[in-house]
């Protein structure tokens, strides 16, 4: 049993996680995240809009408890919680790869969407617009890819580099917090499965190079 379980956290194993998201759950997303765009986007957010008013509340709740400041917040707060209180070497790892992880998938995301330059759901439900903006008419109002999941995403991917074995559990949670942006309407739904990707992929590359370079805070 301590031979298996010495396999399952080693290095290699761990790298292959790595692998693994790039060779299955990014292109695997990514065609989820094209397959929104052109069939469910639209779609999804209409009805939420028409019928699904009693789960705003919800999702407005989970919106705010699950926001990227409380994710980055958490970070540090966990790390100087375990080095006073609970002493934990894996807290202490986990704790300190989110201090990079959280913040710098929330900036990926601000930086991809002055690029991407998306409408929001709100153009759609008011004029009718969908899809890009173009020459930056969109100003500061970007939708693509949703901040918030790419926090949580974060957050999943942090947690399945210590417990890989649970990796479509923590990707699945994160898909469940991070609809809270469509039930409010502020996101389509594949601005929140690309943002959980994105999330995801920094926090596994943080991870190798701080494993590489023996970084510890």
């Amino acid at each position: 049993m301590i031979i298996k379980l010495k396999q399952k956290t080693s290095p290699k194993y761990k790298d292959a996680l790595l692998v693994s998201y790039a060779k299955i759950i990014l292109p695997l997303g990514s065609l989820l995240v094209i397959t929104c765009y052109f069939f469910l986007d639209k779609t999804v957010t209409l009805y939420l809009h028409d019928n699904a008013s009693f789960l705003k509340k919800i999702g407005s709740m989970t919106s705010d408890l699950f926001s990227p400041v409380t994710i980055i917040c958490a970070g540090p707060i966990l790390f100087f919680i375990n080095k006073l209180l609970w002493k934990k070497e894996k807290m202490q790892e986990i704790s300190q790869l989110l201090i990079f992880a959280a913040p710098l998938s929330y900036v990926a995301a601000k930086i991809i969407k002055n690029f991407t330059e998306r409408y929001r759901p709100k153009k759609l439900l008011a004029e009718g617009m969908y899809g890009f903006y173009s020459n930056g008419q969109a100003g500061a109002d970007y939708s693509f890819p949703s901040g918030h999941a790419c926090a949580i995403g974060a957050l999943a991917g942090t947690l399945s580099c210590f417990y890989p074995k649970y990796t479509w559990y923590f990707l699945s949670g994160a898909l469940f917090l991070s609809l809270s942006r469509v039930i409010k309407l502020d996101h389509f739904l594949s601005d929140v499965l690309i943002g959980i990707l994105i999330g995801g992929y920094i926090s596994q590359l943080i991870h190798i190079y701080m494993k590489k370079k023996k970084i510890h805070l």
